[in-house]
């Protein structure tokens, strides 16, 4: 849940609160690229009671909470590349350092690659809503849930590959910029699995489509800062496990959503820090989530090779 490149809200749609000319596109121009660092700190807890019942029901054979609390470091370096003046295309390496405090586990690792692009297919115009569509590949470069110990290891990616597609769209109206997404991403089946859920041998998987959408705006209360807030929610349909022997799971569907607030600082003419801290709604999102985003212009190293 947490802001992606992609999304309306990113550095491109807080510039145009900014910027008194508006371009005929908002992505790059073609030939330019931006280099991207991004700090993410996150949070998760969770308790649950186990409870088992004698056989006829008359009495608790066991009864004990379970926690589970974790805290996450993803750097992430990402680069943006102006194919055309209206198409961007982007790529982002994360690399996790995660700890669980319950069971005193560390693990450090690659995450999960992603390759995007970003298409606007009809051009700016003063006064109208702009629309770029998007499209994500992420890979499973990260250590897979699905494939370690439970017991004593810990992950860095979701454990399969998927693609996104979807359709950003945001308004100038000056001094403030609205918009929304909606995005939709399917998982590829994952089969070939050989991992012990509690007592059951998991052989494969197939991830259900996850429906997402967001909306908010940004505000420009001065030419260097800018405030930005934001409601996301996705969708996620039924995940199906197969176990040896024949059995299949299904999970049930589920909801999650968060509240996003960012405040961008305008270090350059060209360049603006974002700090964002998002506010988990439901159980399955961190309680504490904090982003630090730094875009650094590398186009004239470009041009001087």
């Amino acid at each position: 849940m947490k802001q992606q490149a992609n999304d309306a809200s990113s550095e491109k749609n807080l510039a145009q609160v900014f910027d008194s000319s508006q371009p005929t596109y908002s992505l790059l121009r073609k030939g330019a690229a931006t280099f991207y660092y991004t700090f993410d700190y996150t949070y998760f807890y969770n308790a649950a009671i186990d409870i088992a019942l004698t056989p006829n029901s008359s009495a608790i054979s066991r009864f004990r909470i379970e926690e589970d609390a974790q805290d996450t470091v993803t750097n992430t370096l990402s680069l943006d590349y102006g194919v055309w003046d209206n198409m961007t295309f982007n790529v982002a390496a994360p690399f996790v350092a995660k700890y669980d405090t319950t069971n005193n586990l560390t693990t450090m690792s690659l995450g999960d690659v992603a390759l995007s692009a970003r298409w606007q297919p009809v051009p700016e115009e003063r006064g109208s809503m702009s629309t770029t569509l998007f499209g994500v590949f992420s890979t499973a470069t990260g250590v897979s849930p699905y494939t370690i110990n439970l017991n004593s290891d810990l992950s860095t990616g979701k454990g399969y590959y998927s693609m996104t597609g979807g359709a950003s769209f945001s308004k100038v109206l000056d001094p403030v910029v609205v918009f929304g997404s909606l995005s939709d991403a399917i998982g590829l089946p994952v089969s070939g699995l050989n991992q012990n859920r509690a007592g059951q041998l998991l052989t494969g998987f197939q991830a259900g489509p996850t429906i997402s959408t967001s909306a908010g705006l940004g505000y420009s209360l001065n030419y260097d800062v800018s405030l930005t807030m934001s409601y996301q929610m996705s969708y996620a349909l039924a995940t199906t496990y197969d176990f040896a022997g024949g059995t299949t799971v299904r999970t049930p569907q589920t909801v999650a959503a968060a509240i996003n607030f960012s405040v961008g600082f305008r270090t350059t003419p060209s360049q603006i820090i974002n700090i964002g801290f998002a506010y988990g709604l439901t159980q399955d999102t961190p309680n504490i989530d904090l982003t630090v985003t730094i875009p650094m212009d590398v186009s004239g190293l470009l041009k001087a090779h």
